[in-house]
């Protein structure tokens, strides 16, 4: 049985982003990390961001 996402999991600091998404169960399925915190983010735009 695969898990399916429930769940997106976002820490958003002033220099980096990191997301997780997680099942229903709290298990990790998906992670990613970048250099657009908050700061970044303003300039480039929050929606570019999150592309």
């Amino acid at each position: 049985m695969s898990s399916a996402p429930a769940v997106a999991a976002l820490d958003w600091g002033t220099t980096r982003l990191r997301a997780w998404l997680l099942d229903n169960t709290g298990k990790v399925l998906a992670e990613r990390r970048g250099d657009d915190g908050l700061i970044t983010a303003r300039e480039k735009g929050f929606a570019k961001v999150l592309e």
